[in-house]
This record gives structure tokens, sequence and C-alpha cells, in this order.
């Protein structure tokens, strides 16, 4: 704020008609209150410009905790740490997975003869007429209604809820070299041996056109039977689609999970943590100039120090839910140079990978997927347990986010001192000139007698000349 001069134009106008003494009492006026209170204006705004810029260095410091925290949720969820793969060697024998965690495995499938369904035929006088029925019973339930016509009847199984599925079908047939209309009704089952069901027609089994069996198969050199075609049982976590396959045909099955989803995440949490220990050094050393925030937070180096400790000590923190030899970050290969730097050895996490990878899941991530912050202290995985208490530090009720609350508060407190101050200046600048232009006044009125008195006296002279 500078000192408002327009309020004083009678001293000005007395130093524009060249009256009284002829001193610029504006600047005098100006000079002699600055001396009086700038050097306490330029305090208070140094200390105001000092707590501004650590308000923006704790936003830093925020900002750079919450990378940390999201860093450490990269990987706090099971399905987050692998990614799995399982491929046939044809594309006849499909194979699909859901899981994230597959063993690192290949099998031999060979596939003996393939799951098929019980299959019968029921013949009917016509599309429209199944007079020839007197009675139809699958599995012991009568499904003829008096009267009912084909596509009736097959309407009346299908809904019945047998497991049997019907169709209106024409096979037609060749009577004397010409194809005559040989109508009826197919009935299908489910595919294994385990699925066949009794049929009778006007009291009389009805043999099959088709008999259900299992599906055989070698699998690894050794022989199973299943029910369907689509096998979920015998590859932990993956889906065999025989469907496509052939009898006959062998085939190799291959699965695979790659760690490179955590080993990433692991390697970026290095580079995340040392540049926050970069940002802390950075931001109290008041002898940096490689930026404006540079040492914005040398005032409060106990804050940095505190904080820096934090940091470090989280990758000793013991998992909650750890089971093994693997229940810190540190025995993942996490380790600390003398200057404070972090590394990663990649040979002890591959080790620890190939070795017990569901002991590393469950100290990460409890072994499960989308853990809340509501779950308890005992059950929560590490890289949550990191990440909440990371959140804390951020959070309103936070130490980070107390000290720019804090600073803030100083900050307002420091504009009504120099609000204050400032008024002051002006107070002291207008007394001046009050004083000033009545000395003035004096001076211009003395110069008047003078003026005066030197008349007379040369008046006198000439009378006696």
């Amino acid at each position: 704020m500078a000192i408002d001069t327009t309020k004083t134009s009678s001293a000005s106008i007395v130093k524009t008609l060249q009256l009284g003494s002829g001193v610029d009492i504006q600047a005098l006026a100006k000079g002699l209150s600055e001396a009086e209170n700038k050097p306490r204006i330029d305090d208070i705004s140094k200390k105001r410009d000092a707590v501004e810029r650590s308000i923006s260095g704790y936003g830093i410091v925020a900002t750079a905790v919450d990378s940390l925290k999201l860093a450490f949720e990269a990987f706090k969820n099971k399905s987050s740490l692998s990614s799995s793969s399982v491929s046939s060697s044809s594309t006849e024998l499909q194979v699909s997975t859901s899981s994230s965690t597959l063993a690192n495995a290949s099998h031999s499938l060979s596939v003996v003869t393939l799951a098929r369904p019980q299959v019968s035929f029921v013949p009917v006088t016509s599309a429209t007429s199944a007079s020839n029925l007197s009675s139809l019973t699958i599995k012991g339930t009568e499904v003829l209604a008096a009267g009912a016509t084909p596509e009736a009847l097959v309407t009346a199984i299908n809904a019945a809820g047998l497991g049997v599925n019907a169709s209106l079908v024409n096979r037609q047939e060749s009577v004397g070299g010409s194809l005559v209309d040989a109508w009826g009704i197919v009935l299908q089952g489910q595919t294994g041996s385990a699925a066949t069901f009794a049929l009778t027609a006007n009291g009389s089994a009805v043999t099959p056109s088709q008999a259900a069996r299992d599906a055989a198969l070698t699998f690894n050199g050794m022989t199973v039977y299943r029910a369907s075609n689509v096998v979920t049982d015998l590859v932990s976590g993956v889906a065999i689609d025989l469907r496509n396959s052939r009898e006959g045909s062998q085939y190799t099955i291959q699965t695979l999970t790659d760690y490179a989803p955590l080993k990433q995440a692991l390697k970026g949490l290095v580079s995340t943590y040392n540049q926050i220990q970069g940002v802390l050094k950075e931001l109290g050393d008041v002898e940096s100039k490689s930026s404006e925030f540079a040492g914005s937070l040398s005032r409060d180096k106990s804050l940095l120090s505190s904080l820096s400790s934090q940091l470090r000590a989280l990758f000793s923190q013991e998992s909650a839910t750890a089971t093994g030899a693997y229940t810190s970050l540190r025995h993942l290969g996490f380790s600390f140079s003398l200057d404070g730097t972090l590394a990663l050895n990649e040979i002890t996490m591959d080790a620890a990978l190939a070795s017990a990878p569901e002991h590393v899941a469950r100290t990460l991530t409890a072994g499960l997927d989308n853990q809340t912050k509501w779950a308890p202290a005992n059950v929560r995985g590490l890289a949550l347990q990191i990440s909440l208490q990371l959140g804390e530090l951020i959070a309103p009720t936070g130490t980070l986010t107390q000290r720019r609350s804090g600073a803030k508060t100083k900050v307002d407190d420091y504009a009504k001192q120099l609000n204050a101050l400032e008024s002051r200046l002006q107070k002291s600048y207008e007394k001046y000139i009050a004083q000033f232009a009545a000395m003035e006044s004096f001076v211009e009125k003395s110069q008047g007698i003078g003026k005066y008195l030197e008349g007379q006296f040369k008046s006198m002279e000439n009378m006696y000349d």
C-alpha cells in the first residue's frame, strides 16, 4: 500500500506558488513517515511471503504423498499382481481362463471319445396329427394330452422340465425311389451316460437312435471320463472346450502366470519414493535455487525429517496377513543405500515370486481383491494397510492439512498487521504534512513582515537623503 498524497493538496499548492521555504514537504513527510513504519512493514511482509511459500510447500508434499499412496494401491488387489494365459496346440481345442494365478505347466490331452446325449425318435402320423400315439411317457411322466397335435406335444415336453429337448422333424424316407414325409418327434437329453432317460410310446420302450455316453480322455497319461464336453476341473482355473476337437487327436495345453504387473508396480514404487525424498530435501534446502519453492519449508525441518523417517519405515512394516518368510517389503528385495536412496534387488524379488507367490500375495493383498478401508486392521493386506496410513497424512485432520491450515491462518494474521501498519503509515504522513504546512505558513508570514520592515527602512533613508 502506497501513501495517499491526494489528501495533502494544500501543501502542494504552497510549493507550486513558490511560497514559504521552498522545501518539498511532501517528499520530506513521506520520508519521515516511512522511516518510522517501513522497517516493521517490510519485516511483516517478509514473514508473510515466507509463510505463503510454505503453503505451496505443504501442498507439494501432500501431492507427493498422494502419489506414493497411489503407487501402493497399484498392488493392493490380488488379481492385479499377475496376468495369466492359457493356450492350446490347436484351435480345435478351445481353452480359456479367468484366473490371474495359473501354475506354469504343460499338459497333454488325448480325446478318445466325445460326450454325447441320448437321442430318440418317436414317429407321428403327420405334421398336424399324432393320432398314432395313445400315450408317451418320459422318465415315467405322461406327456401326451388327448387330441394334442405334434407341435402342442413338443411344447408340452419342453415345458415339463424333464431335462429333455423336443423338436418336430420330417426325416423323409425313400419309398420306391421317391422321398415321402416321415414326421416324428426327436427327443434329446443331456450329454453323459448319467443323463440316459426312459422313453415309452403306446406302452412300449423306444430304443434310442443314439445312446448317451461320457467323454473318454487321456490326460497326462491318465484315463478320465467326463459327462460334458466342456471340462473345468482337469486344469485348475482353465475351461477346456472339446466340442470342436476330433476323437483320436492329441493336444497340448500350456498355462503361464506372469508377474510383470507386480514387478512393474514395485519398480514404480522405488522411483516414486526416491522422487519424494528428493522433493523433501529440496523444500528444506534454503540454499537451493533449483525451483521457486526450494527452501519453502526450511522453517519446518522437523516435519520434513519426521515425514522422511515415516516413509522409510513403511518398507520394514510387517503385514498383518503375512504367511511364510515374506512378511514385509524388505523381504521382497527393498533396501536403502547410505544416502537414503531406495533400491530393489530384482533377483530377490524374482526368487520370492518363484518360490512362494501365494505367500507374497497374502502379504500384499491378504489374498483378496477390493478390500475396503473398513476391513479390520488385522486382516488388511500390506498395500492397503500402508495406503491408508499415507491417506491419513493428507486427510482433513492429517498432519499436512493441519500444517497448511495453520499457515493460512498466519497469512491472514499478517495481513491484518500489515493493514494496521499501512494505516499508521498514512496517518503519520498526514501528521507531518499538517505540521510542515503550518511551518510553511509561518515562514511565509515572517517573510512578509521582513519585506514590510525593509520597505519602511528604505523610505526613512530616502527622507534624509
